[in-house]
């Protein structure tokens, strides 16, 4: 059993997330659920989207999240350990890592739906991860170009970890309409083009 003291975040640049674009991400995640690799670098240009590096005196995993101004939410939009690192703990030490880099921000997660997902057990166990690392579902739903997810938040309550100073208050959980309006802003602040949103983006409350 490895124990991990801590990780440290490094961002980015264009030649770095497009080395872990085409060696690891295309590995990591079904085509459907990845955006094209010039999507990721221009929000980078526009100071919308952070590429971080997971490191743990090595690279570890990676973790690109959405930073759209002018609200308090944040969208964790690709999160990965390296395959030679897996089943070390890692995963759950950046989600916590990562609530206190960026403590002033309320993190959503999308996690796809195991029932519609090509692989339903990788689905099921990445949704489980989640969960079991302090992920709240927030009772909203969402289809993104096909893909049919669940929305989570942090929550900052952890199952066997201890709270860091900044999260010693657990996290107020938005109401359900609230989570579906930041997911509309997120998403606004990704895809600009009205028309392909209506398209290609729909998001709805669970038994509603």
């Amino acid at each position: 059993m490895v124990i991990i003291m801590s990780v440290i975040f490094r961002k980015m640049n264009e030649k770095e997330i497009t080395e872990i674009y085409e060696t690891r991400m295309t590995k990591d995640f079904p085509p459907m659920e990845l955006k094209p690799l010039h999507n990721i670098i221009d929000m980078m240009e526009q100071g919308i989207y952070e590429s971080l590096l997971v490191c743990d005196q090595e690279p570890v995993g990676y973790a690109l999240v959405l930073l759209p101004k002018g609200i308090s939410y944040g969208l964790l939009d690709y999160l990965g350990t390296f395959s030679e690192k897996r089943n070390q703990g890692y995963g759950g030490r950046i989600l916590k890592e990562l609530m206190t880099y960026y403590q002033d921000r309320k993190l959503m997660i999308e996690s796809e739906y195991p029932d519609d997902a090509p692989d339903r057990r990788m689905a099921a166990r990445r949704l489980q991860f989640y969960q079991r690392n302090g992920a709240v579902d927030t009772g909203v739903e969402s289809r993104i170009f096909g893909a049919h997810y669940t929305n989570l938040i942090l929550s900052g309550q952890q199952e066997n970890m201890t709270f860091v100073p900044s999260m010693a208050v657990p996290l107020v959980l938005p109401s359900a309409e609230e989570v579906k309006d930041v997911l509309i802003q997120l998403y606004t602040g990704m895809l600009p083009d009205e028309e392909k949103r209506r398209k290609y983006l729909d998001f709805w409350i669970k038994n509603s």
